[in-house]
């Protein structure tokens, strides 16, 4: 199946080498090639395959700000390339990673309109959305309203999703007045937050220390695994 994506003006992010273009927006994120922060992603794909690819029959993934691409990459790997993995990022120089399946990984901004279908320009329904880290980056308001109406072109009530929000308003400092996470929130503004979108959140545990790559703290993040309500 050939995917496109519809939306010819999403193409990503303008990025002059400089400053940060919006508020949130860390360009050297979707950089992380080298093989030993690579590796890091394993256990957590493994995690997420035997826990929740695996006993939910899922046969398409689509990863929101899927940076390098090595979860996906990981995933492809556990399910012998029968898996569906389609990957998103807005930051254009991700398409030079050896992790990304470049027939199925776009450069756009998830908080701007894109749209999935296929062959038949049939939207895509994916049977799971993952986000991590990603949430953080993207402003409150419009712009995240956006990007959940993005995620509900795209699922029904069967989709499961598996995302993050952190908890630290900052990661590694502020550049010129950006914030890079200018979205945070506990969990139970998430909860509230989710629930008034038409979502409703589950309680799990698949995050643990010994599953998280390298960029990724446990105790810093809130994990949020909801459906539609």
């Amino acid at each position: 199946m050939k995917i496109k994506q519809l939306n010819k003006e999403n193409g990503g992010v303008e990025w002059n080498g400089e400053v940060a273009p919006f508020e949130g927006y860390q360009h050297h994120d979707g950089l992380w090639f080298q093989n030993n922060l690579h590796v890091t992603y394993k256990p957590l794909a493994v995690e997420i395959y035997d826990n929740i690819i695996k006993p939910n029959k899922i046969k398409s993934v689509l990863e929101l700000g899927s940076g390098a691409g090595s979860l996906a990459f990981f995933l492809r790997e556990l399910s012998n390339n029968e898996l569906l993995v389609i990957t998103l990022d807005g930051n254009k120089d991700t398409v030079n990673s050896p992790y990304v399946e470049k027939d199925n990984h776009f450069i756009v901004r998830t908080d701007r309109d894109y749209q999935l279908v296929d062959d038949n320009e049939n939207t895509i329904i994916f049977d799971l959305v993952i986000s991590f880290e990603h949430f953080e980056h993207i402003v409150d308001g419009e712009n995240f309203n956006i990007f959940l109406k993005n995620i509900k072109k795209h699922i029904n009530k069967e989709t499961i999703l598996f995302c993050t929000g952190s908890l630290s308003t900052t990661s590694g400092g502020v550049m010129s007045g950006f914030h890079w996470h200018p979205n945070v929130k506990s969990y139970e503004e998430w909860n509230k937050y989710l629930n008034e979108n038409g979502f409703e959140l589950e309680k799990t545990c698949h995050l643990k220390d010994e599953n998280c790559p390298f960029n990724f703290g446990v105790g810093g993040t809130n994990e949020l695994f909801f459906r539609l309500r």
